[in-house]
């Protein structure tokens, strides 16, 4: 009876010891690729550290491969704006980092499988644009008709968002136009400003530069 009990354990113990080791096995087979980079900041030349990167990942499900990315991962720079990511061998379309952090304008960089899984995806530079805002004030300060028209317009605006300042022209009209906005746009950058008055049928151009200080409120008025 004691000797068929200890040959029960030992058969126990065996199975077990079997299972572990092929797991570890498989574990092993198992091939992983790295995801990695750095991020500056081009008009403060410096690197950005504390930024969050979002490592995203279009997955096949039953089969299909689903357009929707899903976060997998995330991590934040380093104090020298590195950033690393290891992933699994996996049936994947594509993967995608997400750039955030405060007073940064968002950024984005899709990756192909093929680049993950062939190395390519290593020692990605990527650029992280600072947010200054202006804040634009213009006011019909000496009216001469109803006649009175204004158009300006930034010409320069490299950044896009709905709360950014365009390229478009704005056109005021009539004695009393009055006009304010805080858009943002690129820090530490000049930007350049431009408008036309049309007074009595007389035209007159202006120009002027306004330097945008990155993180931080510039006001500028046009009283004409």
């Amino acid at each position: 009876m004691k000797q068929s009990i200890n040959r029960i354990k030992f058969i126990a113990i065996s199975i077990l010891f079997v299972n572990i080791f092929l797991f570890s096995a498989c574990k092993k087979d198992v091939k992983t690729y790295e995801i990695s980079g750095s991020i500056s900041d081009p008009q403060l030349h410096i690197n950005v550290s504390g930024v969050k990167v979002s490592l995203k990942a279009s997955k096949v499900q039953s089969g299909v491969y689903n357009p929707t990315y899903t976060e997998i991962q995330s991590t934040t720079t380093s104090s020298d704006g590195s950033f690393s990511f290891t992933v699994e061998h996996e049936n994947v379309e594509g993967y995608r980092l997400d750039f955030t952090k405060t007073d940064y304008f968002d950024n984005t960089k899709d990756l192909s499988t093929d680049d993950v899984q062939n190395g390519n995806a290593t020692n990605i530079k990527m650029d992280f644009i600072p947010i200054a805002k202006i804040k634009l004030i213009v006011k019909n300060t000496s009216p001469q008709s109803n006649d009175d028209k204004i158009e300006f317009r930034f010409s320069n605006v490299s950044v896009k968002g709905k709360d950014c300042w365009t390229n478009d022209p704005i056109t005021g009209i009539g004695p009393t136009y009055s006009f304010t906005k805080t858009g943002q746009v690129s820090g530490n950058k000049d930007m350049y400003l431009e408008w036309v008055v049309v007074k009595n049928g007389s035209q007159h151009s202006y120009t002027d530069t306004i330097h945008s200080e990155a993180f931080k409120l510039k006001t500028y008025n046009i009283n004409y």
